[in-house]
Parts: structure tokens; C-alpha cells; sequence
């Protein structure tokens, strides 16, 4: 019997490059790697029998062959996997049995154990559709009619239940629906706080309670200065999170915290893009300074948490770049080495790959001066949070690298491709040094942190998951300036359209804009003008680099000369 092998394709389906993986959570010999993955119906040709089969979209396998009267299906863990007749044939299999719809036979398998092998044999009768039968020759008595089968009640959808939510500052979460909580402190110089924990973040009814509290009520003697803020607003909360009587110290997903000020509550001097929010490390008996959104449009500070400790809404001035240096933002190049100038200091970035990650390419970079090498070096730039990383120790285990470094490990393949994810084209990084973080265990939780994902009601609209919101670009050019492109999105589920809209991401840092005549650079969210073009070489930037774009809605920063 010919048969027709599919292994690696591309006509309607998703091509996967032939590397196995694992997940964390399963031993390398056990994990699943599925190479097809059918995101359209895809039709199969029995020729013995002239009949095709479909098997439908979303289907995912790690081979499969047609021969001229049957088709055989390789099925990995995490495999699943649905295929139709609409001449109504008995597909048969040897495991299920065939099921009838309104308009055509199917089998569905789901194989969460050992890979496994299917092979559906199409019958050549139809087995769904009954005909009534033919009076007798001459003066025969009716044929008995069949009764008619009757219609089966509907089972009614159930209502989702929906999450608890308290104004008083104390909620009890649930791992289905997660829980919202607001809390307004009595004192007027600290702004209000709301704690939304997602769906899928605890794995039992978890009391969650913020307050505010004191340095000296929380046993810390460290002063937030000492990371470099140069003052609070207003006083410390506490976050604390329970569950049958025992504390709980860490999360599943990010828990999105939300600080609501008023122009009155930030101190005299301070600007709204200095706002940080600052953690307290009970281990390392330090303050650090966590990844914040700014919104001063609304007055809201946004911060993703994935454990509860002291927090405190902090104002930290961004450290310009000294005299004679490039500012913040731009990318110097320093014989191999590649630096990031960040707040005044030098990040290094340790490898093309984690490099890459961030969208930059090597064009960018200037070449550095005298008093950028006097710079400090802060930091060690690991991959951009978001990334979907080969780790290159194995060349199996899939990672994303989630917030303050940490890699996140799927527990299935079918969450993996759940969340619209595809294996091919992984950069290969060697995870080490990469704490990690929480597992990826659900594909009807919110995408995690950095994911990109499009609309699931305008079909147009892309988002950028960060700090427990989505946000939206401010125009397609902003969008490029990350480095990303159209093919990184992935569809939005119902749990990222239900995450708050945080605001416009700008242009990134770094950028070079022609603005009319003018050419700027961004840095720290600022425009800085250039005094001419040849200002602008001389400091070693390149004017191929501009893009042209309006910056009438940013605040202008310190001319470049």
C-alpha cells in the first residue's frame, strides 16, 4: 500500500523545525514535541475508497502518512487531534468510537500519556443517516415509519462565577477566578491601592490584604535612600497572602498592583516619570527598585508582582549621562562589548543572542568615548523579558524569560501551543544563571509578561503585556523601534482582553526621529534635540538610523550639542 509520509509542511499547516523538546515539570525521555500543527481544516485524499477526510484546525501531531485507504497519525503528550467525514463513514480506529454530527462522522483523540499510533480505516456505508423503506409489490402494507428520536434537552452553560471583589482591602482569591481588592488609606499624603490576582495565580481560596505600614513596624532599618530614592509618597503597605492558616510567598501568574496618586501627594520637586515602586528584599535586607509604568495622564503607577513583601511608591531621579558622554539609551560599542547607558551607568550585554533579544542590531551601536568607559557598569543585560529561549544546555527545554530575569518552564506542550506559541526559530541561550520563576501551566490564563498578542474582538489591535496590564503602541513605527515584528504576535484570550489597559508605549529609548528638519533622540522618554546633523555624526550616531515621525506630544529634554 503507497503511502505518503508528512514529516515537515507547509501548505496550511505550521512548519516546526525538528528539535525535541521538553517542559519543565517532565524528564527530557517523556516530553512531547509535536512537528504539525494544522491551523486550517486540511483535507486527506482515500483513494481506494474516493472519499476525503478532514482533519480540523488546531489539530497538532508529530507525523502523519495517508495511504490509499487509510491514514495513520503519530501522537505525542500533548497531542490532540479531531478528523471528519462529511460522508458520514465509520472511522474506524480501534480505541473510540465514531460520533455522529449534523453534518458529518468524527473522531476526536486527546493523548496525554506515551506517544501512541492511530490508524482510521474508513468504512464504505454511511452510518449516520437512516432511510425510510419501500411499500411491497402491488397493495402492500406501509413500510413502518421509524419514531422519531427525540430532542435532547440542552444542557445548560453553566454561569462563570465571577471574581470576589472588596473595596476594604482584603480579598479571598480563588485559583478559577482570582479576586480584586481596593484599599484607601486614612492617611491623605498616601495614595489608594488596588490588588487584582488573575485567575490561575493560587491553588486554593488564598486570602490576599494590603495596609499601609511603618519602617519600624515592619522591622526594616534600611532607608530607601540607600537605593537611591530621594523620597516616598507617603507611607509603606504591607501585602500579605494566606491560605488554610499558612502563608503564601510567591504566585503562579503576576499579581497587578495599581497605585492611584494625586498631583498633591507627589513631593514638591519630583517629576511623575521619576515615580518607582520599590521592594523590600527581606533576604538581601535591601530596597530594589522594581519595573514600573507611569501614567501621569490618569495618575496611576502599575507594577506586576510575583511575591508579597513591603512595597513603597518611591520617587527615584533618573542619573543623566555626565558631560561629554552619550545619553541614556544609547547603545556604545567598545571593541567586542556592546553597552546599554541606563541611568547614568553602563549595562553589558554578554552574548549576540540575549543581545538580539531586544531587537537591536548591530548597526545601532556608536562607538564609545572617553567618558562613557568612565561609567560604571550597573548590570549583566539578560534576554528581554518575553523571550521564548532554546536553553542551550540541552537543546531541548523550551524557557520564557519572565520578570527580573527568571525563566518560566511549561508544564504541557498543549499549554505551550495553547497560548499560540510555535517551537521554530528559538534563539539558544544558556539558562544558568536564570532564576526561576513560576511554571506556565494554564492556556486560559493571560499570556505571561513581554507576550505580544493581538486583539481577539478587532483583530487589529496588538498589545504588549506588561506589569500585570496591556498596553497599546502609540503608532506602528513605535511598534518597529522594539524590534518586533507582525509574525511575534500570538491571539489574545479572554483573560489578557480582561486585564486593565495601562498607557501608550512611546518610543523606545535610544530612538533616533527626524522631526520636520530636526533630528532628535529619545532618551528617558524625552525628546533631545540635536543642534545640527553634523552634531549628530560627530557624536557617532548615524542619520540612516532617524526615522521620521511627529514628537509634537513629548517633552523636550536638554539640546544635544
Amino acid at each position: 500500500m503507497p503511502q505518503t509520509m508528512y514529516k515537515t509542511m507547509k501548505v496550511s499547516l505550521a512548519l516546526v523545525l525538528g528539535l525535541s523538546m521538553s517542559f519543565a515539570g517532565f524528564s527530557p525521555a517523556n516530553a512531547a514535541y509535536n512537528d504539525i500543527n494544522f491551523e486550517n481544516d486540511t483535507t486527506l485524499n482515500i483513494s481506494d475508497l474516493a472519499i476525503n477526510l478532514t482533519v480540523a484546525s488546531g489539530s497538532v501531531v508529530e507525523s502523519f502518512s495517508v495511504g490509499t485507504g487509510s491514514a495513520t497519525f503519530v501522537m505525542g503528550i500533548g497531542s490532540t487531534l479531531t478528523v471528519r467525514s462529511t460522508d458520514f463513514r465509520n472511522l474506524a480506529n480501534g480505541i473510540i468510537d465514531t460520533q455522529c454530527a449534523q453534518s458529518y462522522s468524527f473522531v476526536t483523540f486527546n493523548n496525554n500519556s506515551a506517544t501512541t499510533t492511530v490508524t482510521i480505516t474508513p468504512g464504505t456505508t454511511d452510518i449516520c443517516r437512516t432511510s425510510g423503506g419501500g411499500g411491497g409489490g402491488g397493495g402492500g402494507a406501509p413500510a413502518p415509519q421509524p419514531t422519531p428520536t427525540p430532542t435532547p434537552t440542552p444542557t445548560p452553560t453553566p454561569t462563570p462565577t465571577p471574581a470576589p471583589s472588596t473595596t476594604t482591602g482584603s480579598v479571598a482569591a480563588t485559583p478559577t477566578a482570582g479576586g480584586t481588592t481596593s484599599f484607601t488609606p486614612s492617611d491623605t499624603g498616601t495614595p489608594s491601592v488596588s490588588v487584582t490576582v488573575p485567575a490561575n495565580a493560587v491553588a486554593a481560596e488564598t486570602t490576599v490584604t494590603v495596609n499601609t505600614t511603618s519602617l519600624a513596624s515592619a522591622n526594616i532599618s534600611v532607608n530607601v535612600n540607600t537605593a537611591g530614592a530621594t523620597a516616598t509618597v507617603g507611607q509603606p503597605f504591607s501585602f500579605t497572602a494566606s491560605s488554610g492558616g499558612a502563608a503564601v510567598t510567591s504566585f503562579s501568574q503576576p499579581v497587578a498592583v495599581s497605585f492611584s496618586y494625586t498631583d498633591a501627594q507627589v513631593p514638591a520637586g519630583a517629576s511623575e516619570s521619576d515615580l518607582v515602586v520599590m521592594r523590600f528584599n527581606t533576604a538581601s535586607q535591601a530596597w530594589e527598585v522594581l519595573p514600573t509604568t507611569v501614567d501621569p495622564s490618569t495618575n496611576k503607577v502599575t507594577v506586576a508582582l510575583t511575591k508579597f513583601s513591603v512595597y513603597v511608591l518611591a520617587v527615584k531621579p533618573t542619573a543623566s549621562a555626565p558631560a561629554g558622554g552619550h545619553d541614556n539609551g544609547t547603545l556604545v560599542i567598545d571593541g567586542l562589548t556592546i553597552y546599554l547607558i541606563k541611568n547614568g551607568q553602563r549595562v553589558a550585554f554578554r552574548n549576540p543572542d540575549e543581545y538580539k533579544s531586544y531587537g537591536y542590531n548591530f548597526g545601532q551601536a556608536v562607538v564609545i568615548n572617553a567618558v562613557d568607559k568612565g561609567l560604571a557598569i550597573a548590570s549583566l543585560a539578560k534576554a528581554m523579558e518575553g523571550t521564548l529561549v532554546l536553553d542551550s544546555r540541552d537543546n531541548r527545554t523550551v524557557f520564557m524569560v519572565g520578570l527580573n530575569g527568571t525563566k518560566r518552564g511549561f508544564t504541557l506542550a498543549s499549554v505551550f501551543t495553547g497560548l499560540g506559541y510555535k517551537f521554530g526559530n528559538l534563539p539558544k541561550i544558556d539558562m544558568a544563571d536564570y532564576p526561576d520563576g513560576p511554571v506556565i501551566d494554564s492556556a486560559t490564563a493571560a499570556h505571561p509578561e513581554g507576550a505580544l498578542v493581538l486583539d481577539k474582538n478587532d483583530k487589529r489591535t496588538v498589545w504588549w503585556v506588561l506589569n500585570g496590564t496591556r498596553q497599546g503602541f502609540q503608532s506602528e513605527a513605535v511598534f518597529k523601534t522594539y524590534g518586533f515584528s507582525f509574525d511575534k504576535l500570538v491571539p489574545a484570550n479572554d483573560a489578557d482582553m480582561a486585564l486593565a489597559i495601562g498607557p501608550l508605549v512611546k518610543f523606545r529609548d535610544g530612538t533616533l526621529v527626524l522631526d520636520g528638519y530636526d533630528y532628535y533622540l529619545i532618551s528617558d522618554g524625552k525628546k533631545l534635540k540635536f543642534k545640527d546633523s553634523a552634531t549628530l555624526t560627530a557624536k557617532g550616531y548615524k542619520v540612516s538610523n532617524a526615522i521620521s515621525a511627529s514628537l509634537a506630544a513629548y517633552t523636550a529634554g536638554e539640546a544635544i550639542e
